[in-house]
């Protein structure tokens, strides 16, 4: 199969038809969310993402208040670095993906401008100087990524996608309703634009038709062998509205008008089945979780899980990554503190 590397996600959804739902992964049972540090440094206003790099877990976040990169790890998985370490020369918008790849640990985040950055490290703790695969040019279509980064290994490449806000081309004016997801890949040496292979999303300006939500990250995994990209899709204009849409390189589009979520979303592969984490869309803001054994049918109705509930930002999405025959879940607590939390499977 060939995957080409650019993706412009701008296809029409209504036109992809639905399928019929059914539960094809295990329900998870969680413990009761804790907090992972009682630094007030361990809190972030904007989410975090997980992964795993050298037999531990690694947790980056942006701080709460100071829009800087922090990183916590666990050997264990019970027991972080508190406060962590803090890197204030990296400043975000928004949550930074973290991901490894080729024995480095890869961080995504976008800039207060709206660019794209990455960074590496071979040890964890020290960062090469970032690079830049997305640059806003200001000027054309292309204003600025509106939404926090996503990294996946797939194929051998190291992808990143990201949400670009579109401007009208004749009044210069921002359209706050069309956007468009984009992604460049790494392939160790140096990062790749190409063609984009039809995984494509819609950006009608119709008020009934349902677009990708502002500032909401897409959940991306390899299941199966074929990478699987999930976002929400929603429309400012219909309260309620959000649908989970999921785009494979095997399978294509299809959405889910059953599953309803209300930030973005994490995805990972966990004991043979795909999983997705993302905030309940209506205001008890509870984590909620769907998955599948075959790629093509999610649970629903999904777990929802009460006891977790998460900060209600639409651009906060919980972080779920597999770690020693466990899966874990990462989410910001629904108070003033906002504190970095945990629950896993048990």
């Amino acid at each position: 199969m060939r995957i080409l590397k650019l993706y412009s996600i701008l296809a029409v959804v209504g036109m992809i038809t639905p399928i019929m739902q059914a539960q094809s992964a295990p329900e998870l049972s969680l413990t009761s969310p804790v907090d992972i540090g009682t630094s007030p440094q361990m809190s972030t206003g904007m989410g975090m993402s997980s992964a795993v790099f050298n037999n531990e877990i690694y947790v980056a976040f942006q701080s709460n208040g100071g829009n800087y990169l922090w990183i916590s790890k666990s050997s264990d998985g019970v027991n972080y670095t508190d406060p962590g370490t803090a890197y204030k020369n990296i400043l975000m918008k928004y949550a930074p993906s973290i991901a490894t790849f080729n024995d480095k640990l890869y961080i995504a985040y976008t800039t207060p401008s709206g660019g794209i950055n990455v960074i590496s490290s071979s040890d964890g703790i020290n960062f090469s100087t970032p690079v830049s695969p997305y640059v806003p040019s200001g000027i054309g279509t292309e204003v600025a990524a509106t939404s926090p980064p996503t990294l996946v290994v797939f194929n051998g490449d190291l992808y990143v996608f990201w949400e670009i806000n579109y401007v009208n081309t004749n009044s210069g004016e921002a359209v706050n309703d069309n956007f468009t997801m984009s992604a460049e890949t790494y392939n160790g040496t140096d990062w790749i634009q190409g063609n984009g292979y039809g995984c494509n999303i819609n950006a009608n300006q119709d008020p009934s038709i349902l677009r990708p939500m502002r500032g909401s990250a897409v959940g991306a995994a390899v299941f199966n062998d074929s990478l699987y990209i999930a976002t929400q899709l929603g429309n400012p204009e219909i309260n309620g509205s959000n649908e989970l849409l999921v785009c494979s390189t095997s399978s294509g589009l299809t959405y889910y008008p059953a599953i309803n979520p209300g930030s973005g979303i994490s995805a990972t592969v966990f004991d043979g089945s795909l999983y997705l984490a993302f905030k309940h869309n209506q205001g008890d803001n509870n984590l909620e979780i769907t998955g599948t054994s075959d790629g093509q049918n999610f649970t629903t109705p999904v777990t929802s899980y009460s006891a977790t509930r998460i900060y209600g930002l639409n651009e906060i999405a919980p972080s779920i990554v597999s770690f020693n025959g466990e899966m874990y879940v990462f989410t910001t607590s629904n108070n003033g503190a906002r504190n970095l939390q945990m629950d896993r499977s048990n």
